[in-house]
């Protein structure tokens, strides 16, 4: 099978990507299903078995008389049945990409067929498009995968613009697992400290040398996607640092970026962004984020300002120490204030809310109505991030599946990957998967 630059095309996908924007500086790993022919670039599986569960239980449907680039089908390749879409036409034959595998093949029409099952096209495409640093030579990048049995565990470096992954090997500025490691902590933000290794401390002021000895050359980035790396000048300080584009918010014509060897973020202008240099594109970040858990803030804040700050990861969760004393040892759970209760054998105008099925009759008073909307429009705006940990009785919000809103709530129970929540500004209650848990912004 040869692999054939693809065109582009104005079909809308029906097979859905996984996204890939939020990917930088995490860890990757899985099967290398295919690896191209030129390029280095190679396709990886991230969840086990799921493409070929996938391709066995396909239901083809009707052979397919014309087809279209972009058109999603079901292809018959060595034997089997694949979801594929087509990416080019050749007379009578259709180029095909297997979505759940990354490799290409071109086949007669007549062994194409509909997809029959929805289902088929809501399951998410099983392989993502990955590039390795520093290695275009295909064979190899096939010698050194087959060493490892094609199972690889990378980190994200980037997302390109055309939505290639591009991934290193874990190196050592990665923290080891168990390990008390000498940090330099940069930045603290809820339940999250950026640290860089001690050792790596010399990388940083390499890369900051070099940026500024680059200064005005670097050319304004024309392309700015989620994902991409990047240079901008840090609004408190005038320099230049390293950043990774986080969100493009074109009404503002501008980016949020997180500057990637320090931890912290804000917004630049699109036009205020610039290409990083090659030298430094290979660099990894060397700030690298650690989850704390529950912890108070200000605690963690002392932990910019101290020496001889030392963290041990365990379970993906960081013990920070100054001086070898724990420091990150109280831990807090997010709360709200006391329920309401109404004075008995008052006259109280309001509003039900809810009425749960043993008959409680859940009720907001006229006077709160407005303090609730305008609580209400500052979750609308806001964009909460998932909960670290999620424990019974600490406050999150969450989205209500019936009309997609952010609501205060409480957790009542934890199952597994369920969770009850408790929406406390209306008395209702729903199960929601433990990633839609999210966090309570300080001003709500």
């Amino acid at each position: 099978i040869h692999f054939y630059k693809r065109p582009v095309s104005g079909a809308m996908p029906m097979f859905p990507y996984p996204p890939v924007s939020h990917l930088p500086g995490c860890q990757v790993q899985g099967l290398v299903s295919y690896i191209e022919k030129e390029g280095g670039c190679f396709w990886l599986q991230r969840e086990e078995g799921a493409a070929d569960d996938i391709s066995a239980n396909l239901s083809p449907g009707t052979v397919m008389e014309t087809c279209q680039v972009g058109d999603c089908v079901v292809g018959r390749w060595e034997g089997g049945w694949y979801r594929g879409k087509v990416v080019i036409l050749d007379e009578e034959r259709a180029g095909v990409l297997f979505v759940d595998y990354g490799n290409m093949a071109f086949l007669n029409i007549k062994d194409l067929k509909t997809v029959v099952k929805k289902d088929d096209t809501k399951v998410m495409a099983q392989a993502i498009r990955c590039r390795m640093m520093d290695m275009n030579n295909s064979k190899e990048l096939e010698y050194l995968l087959a060493t490892q049995e094609y199972q690889v565990k990378l980190v994200c470096c980037a997302v390109e613009g055309n939505g290639v992954v591009l991934v290193r090997e874990e190196a050592e500025e990665m923290l080891v697992e168990g390990e008390n490691e000498p940090v330099v902590v940069t930045h603290v933000a809820h339940g999250k400290v950026w640290a860089t290794l001690t050792r790596q401390m010399e990388k940083v002021d390499m890369v900051m040398n070099q940026l500024k000895k680059f200064g005005g050359t670097l050319k304004t980035l024309s392309d700015v996607t989620v994902g991409r790396l990047a240079a901008g000048k840090f609004s408190e300080d005038g320099q230049m640092y390293r950043c990774v584009v986080e969100d493009v918010l074109l009404g503002e014509k501008k980016g949020v970026v997180r500057y990637v060897d320090f931890g912290n973020k804000e917004k630049l202008g699109l036009g205020e962004l610039y290409e990083l240099p090659e030298d430094l594109l290979r660099v990894p970040s060397l700030a690298v984020c650690v989850k704390v858990e529950g912890v108070d803030r200000n605690k963690l804040e002392e932990l910019v300002y101290e020496e001889n700050v030392s963290v041990v990861v365990e379970n993906k969760f960081g013990t920070f120490f100054i001086d070898g004393k724990n420091m990150t040892d109280t831990h807090l759970v997010a709360t709200l204030p006391p329920p309401l209760v109404l004075p008995l054998h008052c006259h109280v105008e309001g509003e039900v809310v809810h009425v749960s099925p043993g008959g409680l009759i859940w009720f907001t008073p006229a006077y709160l109505s407005s303090s609730l909307d305008k609580m209400m429009d500052r979750l609308s705006v806001l964009s909460p991030t998932p909960v670290i940990r999620v424990m019974v009785d600490m406050a999150c919000t969450a989205r209500y599946s019936e009309d997609g809103e952010l609501y205060r709530a409480k957790v009542k129970e934890v199952f597994n990957d369920k969770v009850k929540v408790f929406f406390v500004d209306f008395g209702n209650e729903e199960t929601k998967n433990v990633e839609e848990i999210l966090e309570l912004p300080g001003n709500c």
